[in-house]
């Protein structure tokens, strides 16, 4: 019988307007994003900038959370290390999909027109 080594642990459905956005965020877990309608834009931050991207402290209620809200203006007089992070960005479409590995950074925001995908996730490597 068939054993996936890391077995699919969460579905999400995600349906916006335009302009939505998700805050950035990191998950426990690797995600594959499949865009199915609109589009969306990805920034992608490497777990080592952590101490860039301002994470709420652990237990509080937006852990995993960044703090800073507005990544087009952030506050860099509250947020000096911000300047320093560095992202990788994508824009996805109908028929995409992006894979997030675990503990990446990622801020994402749905270009104008509505927006539909789903998401899976997937245990991280021990």
């Amino acid at each position: 019988m068939f054993q996936q080594k890391y077995p699919i642990t969460g579905y999400m459905l995600w349906i916006g307007r335009g302009g939505s956005v998700t805050p950035a965020h990191y998950d426990q877990q690797h995600v594959f994003l499949c865009q199915v309608h609109g589009y969306k834009r990805i920034l992608l931050f490497d777990p080592a900038q952590y101490s860039s991207l301002y994470a709420f402290p652990c237990h509080h209620a937006h852990d995993r959370q960044s703090q800073l809200i507005d990544f087009s203006e952030p506050n860099l007089a509250k947020f000096p290390e911000f300047k320093n992070a560095k992202a990788k960005e994508a824009i996805i479409g109908p028929g995409d999909v992006i894979f997030i590995p675990a503990y990446w950074w990622h801020h994402v925001s749905s270009l104008p027109s509505s927006s539909f995908s789903s998401s899976s996730s997937s245990l991280s490597s021990p």
